[in-house]
């Protein structure tokens, strides 16, 4: 059984009237793995949170948090209380039972489904899309489901998968193949749900002998009650030092842009993906090893079509092999009305540990 705490103490403003606002943020997750006969396993992860400070619970910033609830046939928040100063939940983070033989893997139940190959962006992952803009971009909401990985040959990959939302309905089917070819990793997904269908490809590889690892990603996505069509692309390089410094680049191609105002961007990321307004974004990622204990990170995000930027870096030092602290900071620049022009900068403080 594994136990760790995490804990953030932010400094922002309110998103409704941009007055000054703190407020902490703690996480308790506890996770473990049964294993059982004939290669099963059952697997459970519980988070504790604690919300606090009044005036960030009667925040839009908050009321925003809530809102964003993951389409499931369950209620996994377990318990939950408020004395207006701090709020509480238990909930339910992920929860599945695994059956492995040598061909194929089946996963049933809480569980996530990684598709796609981007790193800032990752269109063809709707049933996990992240905001990379967030604190928390890894921290991806659960789906509840039916998921087989099956093994044709040692390289290739076939995924199989149906997820369920409210009431046990069928939300998202969906097929991935993946093989290994020509010094490149090569993926087609297609995903349907009620509402929608999406025709996917990834590519993923080393670029020669120049260091270089490139990545493409794809889709057509389909709005089958208008059959209308829009299109999103990735296109991106990494690159790794000797000294474990690294650096990735990616553009991200948008046909389906909103004209929207991201009303749903909060401080503390979930894991979704913003409703992005415009057609074209670049953006670079990059860690810099200091020491073996200290090292810094940060994210550009550049809006191309209005020109707003989205700035953040980070910087961690290691205590030890359980502990960890750190602080970072956010940065929006844009114009009134542009995309990173709505958000609001933060600061934050960062400590956890694992026992």
């Amino acid at each position: 059984m594994d136990v760790s705490l995490e804990s953030f103490f932010i400094k922002t403003r309110d998103l409704s009237n941009r007055e000054p606002m703190e407020f902490g943020f703690l996480r308790t997750r506890l996770d473990t793995r049964l294993e059982l006969e004939n290669d099963q396993s059952f697997y459970f992860e519980l988070h504790q949170e604690t919300f606090l400070g009044s005036r960030f619970l009667n925040s839009l910033e908050f009321q925003t948090l809530d809102s964003l609830k993951p389409d499931l046939p369950v209620d996994t928040i377990l318990l939950r209380s408020s004395n207006g100063i701090a709020e509480h939940r238990l909930k339910l983070f992920r929860s599945f039972y695994q059956v492995s033989d040598l061909d194929s893997t089946w996963t049933v139940g809480l569980q996530r489904i990684a598709l796609g190959v981007g790193r800032i962006w990752n269109p063809l992952d709707v049933l996990h899309p992240k905001d990379s803009g967030g604190l928390q971009p890894e921290l991806q909401s659960p789906i509840f489901g039916v998921h087989g990985e099956i093994y044709p040959s040692a390289l290739s990959k076939l995924q199989v998968f149906t997820t369920l939302g409210d009431s046990f309905h069928t939300r998202v089917k969906g097929i991935h193949y993946q093989w290994f070819a020509g010094g490149w990793d090569r993926g087609w997904t297609l995903l349907q749900s009620p509402m929608n269908k999406v025709l996917g490809f990834q590519m993923e590889g080393n670029l020669g002998n120049s260091g270089l690892e490139g990545r493409i990603e794809g889709g057509l996505f389909e709005d089958r009650s208008t059959s209308k069509r829009d299109a999103q692309a990735v296109v991106g390089i990494d690159y790794g030092f000797p000294n474990a410094a690294s650096i990735a680049v990616e553009y991200f191609y948008n046909r389906k842009g909103s004209r929207d105002l991201p009303q749903n961007s909060t401080s503390l990321s979930l894991g979704r993906q913003l409703p992005y307004q415009g057609s074209h974004y670049l953006g670079i990622m990059a860690a810099y090893p200091l020491t073996p204990t200290r090292s810094l990170s940060g994210l550009t995000i550049a809006n191309l079509s209005d020109e707003s930027v989205l700035f953040s870096m980070g910087w961690t030092h290691s205590i030890g092999q359980t502990r960890e602290w750190g602080l970072g900071f956010q940065l929006s620049r844009g114009s009134s009305g542009s995309e990173f022009g709505f958000r609001t900068d933060t600061l934050y403080l960062h400590f956890s540990t694992f026992f």
